[in-house]
């Protein structure tokens, strides 16, 4: 039982104290000098009735406890989350440059034609002004030129071991070395439209089996696309499996 129907027990009684009343006017012949006390004394008895089953009902009826609100403050890093979505980005971006770039390399059977190739394809996608690719030589243990594009000098034929000059320590180190503002009397690129020194300057090595099977080094008067480390990375790793069958 509610506080509710207490109200309406409380109406039900006060109506049968009327109609009590007027029974007892009618067959009892009750003064009507009485009847305004009579009245008043019942109301009185219903009220107080009322009042106490209400309140015995209030203190009865048990109430259901209200839950808690629970707020829960994840700890949520907006940085971080906004940096591996960029991460994941750019590493979707080097995944799709890198499969166009590879497109149709394994059918190429050639040494020459390969590298050949791989250094046209730098040229026409990153734009670089020149390139030299060095492949391993395991028998004489040095890295030797396979190819060259816009490459003038008179010592066309470069050779370094692992760990000698720069070339030589990306073998080593094997990781994608990128260099900008190049020296002035670093390298030269000659041209139908003159000379001038490129700005950019990358060495990838190719590693197949944790072993450095070549090197390609080249150079741009531009920056590279972003995310230039994982886009040469990635070509690096594709070009692998193919340099270790030349090699």
């Amino acid at each position: 039982m509610n506080k509710k129907n207490a109200n309406i027990i409380f109406f039900i009684f006060l109506i049968i104290s009327i109609l009590e009343l007027l029974v007892a006017l009618k067959f009892f012949n009750i003064p009507d000098r009485s009847i305004i006390d009579t009245m008043l004394v019942y109301v009185f008895l219903s009220l107080a009735a009322s009042f106490v089953l209400t309140k015995f009902v209030a203190a009865t009826v048990k109430h259901k406890p209200k839950e808690e609100v629970k707020i829960i403050y994840k700890n949520f890093d907006t940085e971080k989350a906004n940096q591996e979505l960029i991460e994941k980005k750019s590493s979707d971006k080097a995944t799709k440059v890198a499969a166009n770039f590879m497109k149709g390399l394994h059918d190429i059977q050639d040494k020459e034609k390969f590298t050949e190739t791989v250094l046209i394809r730098l040229s026409k996608v990153f734009h670089i002004v020149q390139g030299i690719f060095f492949l391993y030589d395991p028998k004489q243990d040095y890295f030797y030129t396979s190819n060259t594009f816009a490459f003038y000098s008179p010592d066309t034929d470069k050779k370094f071991k692992t760990g000698e000059g720069i070339t030589g320590q990306v073998a080593k180190n094997q990781k994608f070395l990128l260099i900008d503002n190049v020296p002035d009397d670093y390298i030269t690129i000659v041209s139908g439209l003159g000379e001038g020194t490129p700005r950019y300057l990358a060495f990838l090595p190719i590693i197949h089996d944790n072993k450095t099977v070549g090197v390609i080094e080249f150079a741009s008067f531009h920056k590279f696309p972003e995310p230039t480390d994982k886009i040469f990375i990635n070509i690096g790793q594709q070009l692998a499996p193919i340099v270790n069958k030349f090699v």
